[in-house]
This record gives structure tokens, C-alpha cells and sequence, in this order.
């Protein structure tokens, strides 16, 4: 993280992006995020079929491992963005939707982190005969498939809350 000179002061970075945000401008930031989430959404899908195809052995190691690379990439690039319109929602008092984001980001993360570990349990499974990993394959199902749920949820406030702030700037 940088700093920033501004008014013959070193200022953090996010004290700038504060400085920029504008009240009128709030459902221009929950379009954002929400356009950020369904282009994370896109990322993910493709990354999991990715991942299904290199256990089907129809994608290689090394054709793998640029997908991997690609989809982190990605996903570091959408959870900045994203992270950058919740401040900006926050800066112009939108709490409620700042939090869903907030929200929204730990869930992403955790889904992530479930769908990799997944991917592992399946990889050991079909390199391990010797070893049942179903039981721990369908907990970690379950665990994804709840985090899954999770992040509809939240996406269904963030949508209800930008429509009620889109309704607010026309009346």
C-alpha cells in the first residue's frame, strides 16, 4: 500500500478514494459491485469446469496451472474492485450495502477455499483407491453447497437494497 501527498501531507491511499466518493454517485457503486460479483460469478464457473475437465484428464497439468494462474489473477482483480466500491458505498454512508460486500467478500473467499479443497479430496479419491474419501468429498459438498446458498442471499439484499436506492434517486 502506498501513500499519498495531499495537502502537504502523507495520507493513506483510502483516504483518497474517501475524498472521491460522491453521495449522488451511490447507485453508480452498487452497479459496480454487482456487476464485479456476476463477472466473479463467469470466473468461478469456468474455473470449476476447469478443474472438473483436469479430473476428467482432459485438461493437463500444465494447461491447469494457467487456469489456475488466469483465475487468480481474476479473482484478485474483482475482489479489488469490489473492495474499492464498498469503500466508496461506506465514504457516502451506505453501511448496509458497504456491509453486504463485506459480507459478500468472506463468503466468496470461503467458497474458494471449499471448491480447492474439494478438488483435493477428488484428486486423492481417484489417486487413492485405497482410502474412502466420500464421507469427507460430501461433508465438504455440503459445506460449499451452504456457502453457495450464503452468497445468493446476500446478493438477493445487495439487489433489493440497490433497487430501494435506485427508486430513492428517481422520486
Amino acid at each position: 500500500m502506498t501513500a499519498h501527498a495531499h495537502n502537504g501531507t502523507i495520507s493513506p491511499p483510502w483516504t483518497e478514494l474517501d475524498e472521491q466518493a460522491r453521495p449522488e454517485d451511490k447507485s453508480k457503486y452498487m452497479k459496480a459491485a454487482l456487476a464485479a460479483q456476476a463477472t466473479r460469478t463467469e470466473i468461478y464457473h469456468e474455473f470449476d469446469d476447469a478443474l472438473n475437465d483436469h479430473l476428467a484428464g482432459t485438461i493437463s497439468e500444465a494447461q491447469m496451472n494457467q487456469i489456475i494462474t488466469i483465475a487468480q489473477e481474476g479473482f484478485q482483480d474483482i475482489s479489488l474492485d469490489v473492495s474499492r466500491q464498498q469503500r466508496l458505498l461506506a465514504a457516502v454512508n451506505e453501511s448496509i450495502f458497504a456491509g453486504l460486500l463485506t459480507r459478500l467478500q468472506q463468503l466468496e473467499k470461503d467458497n474458494l477455499e471449499r471448491t480447492v479443497r474439494l478438488y483435493t479430496l477428488r484428486i486423492r479419491a481417484r489417486d487413492d483407491s485405497d482410502i474412502s474419501y466420500d464421507e469427507d468429498i460430501a461433508i465438504c459438498i455440503q459445506s460449499r453447497n451452504q456457502t453457495l446458498d450464503a452468497i445468493n442471499e446476500v446478493l438477493a439484499d445487495a439487489r433489493a437494497e440497490a433497487a430501494e436506492a435506485v427508486d430513492t434517486e428517481d422520486a
